[in-house]
């Protein structure tokens, strides 16, 4: 268990084996680390505390045993996202769900969710259906969702984001019992709440043996679950020769769906022709309007329900400051602040004597070299 707990960190903190391999105190060779994570062999306490404070986490951490099992069942992104940045998004899902459902146990919170389904899904009218199930089963009737995120989480569900700035839209899947979104939290919130919906379809609907037809039918239902089609209709009417841009951007404020993704439900629900639904697209593409749209959507998306734990926590003194700022990055800023410092330090420690001066020097303060050598037959201990 070890040794996978310890590969999970290496990949969280975004490390190669030569990375991590670097930051360590003690010299250890990239094959012996790479033991390590594998079970092949057992490091000793001191070797322990070195990986942990290298990776800057608890060596508690490592030594736990996780009683969460995850099964991803979508993931979507584009080719030039690396192997080692799926890696790590994957990881990084992990510890965030691991603390996410031990505080949800300790506040009673349970694995309750309040999803339907699996359903099973033929034809793309299908996805409709799953779509107005979830609404109906959320008493959401057909009217704009405002908070959707929050919204996703008040009904159970576990909601991760990920600053990811190109080649990863979103990931599904289930932690234990419960539905897991990872979703990529620099997309605009049009996008982003288009990318939540899209990954509860996949956990909504019964999958087939074919990801893009997968892929095409969670597209269907985070359109038909941001608008209704009766919606639709009421909004742009049963059949139309030509949409206004503005019509479109005050459409995109309304319900949170991106210009692009009305023009293609238009098309999906035959209100507009062939012919319409190509030349608004080429439109939109002469103009790249295609990567920004000229009207933006002026609402915010985000998870708050880890957060809300973590603060809760903290304030009964269940947990540190530092496992605060662990489970939730920034949640106790003073923390934050005296973590860095004492990277800061112990960075500071590594180098040479001469190092330790200039650096100093340059921060514009006066020391002497005799104070910095005193410093150092002591700084170790006061580090740890």
């Amino acid at each position: 268990m070890l040794g996978e707990r310890l590969r999970q960190a290496r990949l969280a903190a975004g490390l190669s084996l030569e990375g991590l391999v670097e930051r360590l105190e003690q010299p250890i060779t990239k094959q012996a680390l790479s033991k390590y994570e594998r079970g092949l062999s057992q490091p000793p306490p001191s070797r322990i505390a070195d990986l942990a404070a290298a990776l800057h986490v608890r060596t508690s951490s490592l030594l736990a045993e996780s009683d969460v099992q995850i099964e991803w069942v979508a993931y979507r992104k584009l080719q030039r996202l690396s192997q080692s940045r799926q890696a790590q998004v994957t990881a990084v899902a992990r510890q965030r769900l691991e603390g996410e459902i031990r505080l949800r146990e300790l506040f009673h919170l349970g694995e309750r969710h309040d999803l339907p389904g699996p359903i099973d899904v033929e034809q793309l009218h299908d996805c409709d259906y799953a779509a107005a199930a979830v609404r109906m089963r959320w008493d959401l009737g057909d009217r704009p969702i405002d908070s959707l995120i929050e919204r996703i989480e008040e009904h159970g569900c576990a909601v991760v984001t990920w600053p990811e700035e190109w080649g990863f839209d979103g990931l599904s899947g289930r932690a234990n019992q419960t539905p897991v979104l990872v979703l990529n939290q620099s997309a605009p919130p049009d996008r982003l709440r288009f990318n939540a919906a899209h990954e509860l379809g996949h956990l909504v609907m019964k999958a087939t043996e074919d990801p893009r037809t997968d892929e095409k039918f969670a597209h269907r239902f985070a359109a038909s679950f941001l608008v209704p089609a009766e919606a639709a209709r009421r909004e742009l009417g049963h059949k139309r020769h030509g949409l206004e841009l503005e019509e479109l951007g005050l459409l995109k404020q309304r319900w949170g769906l991106s210009m692009q993704a009305w023009v293609r439900r238009a098309h999906d629900l035959e209100i507009i022709s062939n012919e319409l639904y190509r030349r608004l697209n080429m439109r939109f593409r002469q103009q790249g309007w295609h990567r920004k749209e000229p009207f933006a959507y002026e609402a915010t998306e985000s998870p708050t329900l880890l957060r809300r734990l973590v603060l809760r926590a903290l304030a009964e003194r269940i947990i540190t400051a530092e496992e605060a700022n662990r489970l939730h990055p920034g949640s106790s800023r003073e923390d934050s602040e005296a973590v860095a410092a004492g990277r800061s330090l112990r960075e500071l420690a590594r180098r040479s004597l001469e190092e330790r001066y200039q650096t100093i020097e340059a921060a514009g303060f006066t020391v002497d070299a005799d104070e910095i050598e005193a410093w150092d037959g002591t700084v170790g201990d006061d580090l740890e």
